[in-house]
């Protein structure tokens, strides 16, 4: 490794960090992803309707919007351990206990708790990497993070599918695969945080972070980012596929696949395209694919066509996603990282949580076409923003010095 680009632990200790990143991403991605097939099933053998069943994705997702900015002001204020060990303990025995609630309150409540214990895990994830590599390495770890939640995402509502198929109680099992990643978590000490006047006022010192320029752009990057993500995609595909193609949800889950495996084509190779190019260069890049992608979309003859601007779109991600989240990670005071990070999380959960029901409501009045139209806007708009405020040239390491001043600053 070129200097200043080393991790910033040993080998052993790096290599254990990154096992336990990567564990966070996985367990984060179990969650949903294996539960999403099993909303019919879940409907007839609780005997609710479908809309009720809903609620146990959204009893997931909705602690992550209280708790994300609450675990990560914790992590900062103690340790990452801290906040991990009883994170995965948690989400591994609530979610466990969901396959054997007797009645669907109690199921809805265990989703909650298992949601408690996983709103850590977004946060956590990219922290770990950022305390333990730096420079070019800190973006290729972030790569392959993301190539990691690519392939999890498309694999995991065909797993979780499966055992659907068998018993839609033994889906919830699946959590219990994240046990073994609490004997690396007990054995590491991770990251404890710089002590200082932010650690001693971790609020207050988020929030002076959050203020800075470059961090508060990059948030609303990645929020722009995620909103073309839950909208056109998540929201206005299935529509599509359904309306116009007539296609079941086992082949519109295909189609999203295309997408992922964009992406994770990518993604890998974060860590040389961000020593070659600036974040300005790779996000206006990134646009290309994302415009083309979504005025092709509604204009493809054929359900199985879409594969190909689907897959474009993918790549736009790929160039995108690993790259925001890196410079954030590097960006952010180091003492403040896991605040900062957090509140990056709890933007993604409002967007996903807001989102669909915006672009639903724009369905219904101006039609699905107008779904993707909406996401060209919203590329625009990246496209301007990076254009205008971020640096033409790579930056130096380093945080800058408004930054240093502004958390010291009570």
């Amino acid at each position: 490794m070129t200097d200043g680009q080393e991790a910033l632990a040993g080998p052993s200790a790096a290599r254990r960090a990154t096992l336990l990143a990567y564990g966070c991403t996985y367990s984060m991605i179990i969650g949903v992803s294996s539960v999403m097939p099993l909303l019919p099933f879940l409907a007839k053998t609780f005997e609710v309707s479908l809309t009720h069943a809903g609620l146990v994705i959204s009893a997931f997702t909705l602690p992550g919007i209280f708790f994300t900015p609450v675990g990560g002001i914790l992590a900062d204020r103690y340790s990452r351990k801290a906040v991990l060990v009883p994170s995965l303990i948690l989400f591994c025995l609530a979610g466990a206990g969901c396959a054997a609630a007797p009645d669907f309150p109690s199921l809805i409540a265990l989703r909650f708790l298992q949601g408690v214990g996983a709103s850590s895990f977004g946060t956590l994830n990219n922290t770990i990497l950022a305390d333990t590599f730096r420079g070019n390495d800190l973006s290729r770890a972030i790569g392959w993070n993301i190539t990691l939640l690519s392939v999890c995402t498309a694999l995991f509502p065909l797993v979780g599918g499966l055992l659907g198929d068998i018993n839609p109680r033994l889906t919830f099992l699946l959590p219990l695969t994240s046990l073994p990643i609490l004997l690396p978590a007990l054995r590491s000490s991770l990251a404890r945080p710089e002590r200082g006047a932010a650690a001693s006022h971790p609020v207050a010192g988020m929030f002076r972070a959050v203020a800075e320029p470059k961090i508060r752009l990059l948030l609303l990057l990645t929020l722009l980012t995620f909103t073309m993500l839950y909208g056109p995609i998540i929201t206005c595909l299935p529509v599509l596929g359904a309306h116009e193609f007539g296609q079941s949800a086992g082949y519109i889950g295909l189609l999203v696949t295309a997408s992922s495996a964009g992406a994770a084509l990518v993604a890998p190779f974060t860590g040389r395209l961000s020593q070659r190019f600036p974040l300005r260069s790779l996000i206006l890049f990134a646009q290309i694919f994302y415009v083309a992608a979504l005025l092709l979309i509604p204009e493809m003859p054929t359900f199985w066509l879409l594969l190909v601007p689907i897959f474009f779109y993918g790549l736009g991600q790929g160039f995108n996603i690993p790259n925001l989240q890196a410079d954030l990670a590097k960006s952010a005071p180091k003492e403040l990282r896991a605040s900062v990070m957090a509140a990056n999380g709890m933007l993604l959960r409002l967007g996903q949580t807001i989102t669909p029901l915006l672009f639903t409501a724009l369905i219904d009045a101006r039609g699905v076409q107008s779904g993707f139209h909406t996401g060209v806007a919203l590329s625009c708009s990246l496209f301007v923003l990076a254009w205008f405020f971020l640096p033409v040239k790579k930056e130096p390491e380093a945080v800058s010095k408004k930054t240093q001043e502004a958390i010291k600053t009570k």
